[in-house]
């Protein structure tokens, strides 16, 4: 949904769970249609909340991002603060 608005800009898609989120009705999910959908509008980082979202398809999900050279983070945030849990996918710059 936000891919147009992101268009040629340094953009990370961020896929978290909404304060008190009944996860029984309603859990964060990236798959291969998220991965497409940055790949189309130039986005190259997706993050997600580590434990909390879902990724369907992995291995598709996987070679998709190796393919379009997307990045997925996982990132926790126990304390409130955000760090780094698990990167999946990265890929360096290339020349």
């Amino acid at each position: 949904r936000g891919g147009e608005l992101g268009k040629a800009k340094d953009v990370t898609v961020v896929k978290v769970s909404k304060p008190n989120q009944d996860f029984r009705f309603d859990v964060p999910v990236i798959g291969p249609d998220t991965v497409k959908n940055c790949q189309r509008s130039g986005i190259k980082t997706i993050a997600i909340e580590a434990g909390k979202t879902l990724m369907l398809g992995g291995d598709e999900v996987r070679a998709m991002c190796d393919q379009h050279k997307v990045s997925i983070v996982a990132v926790a945030s126990a304390d409130g603060s955000v760090k780094v849990a698990e990167a999946t996918c990265a890929h360096p710059e290339s020349d």
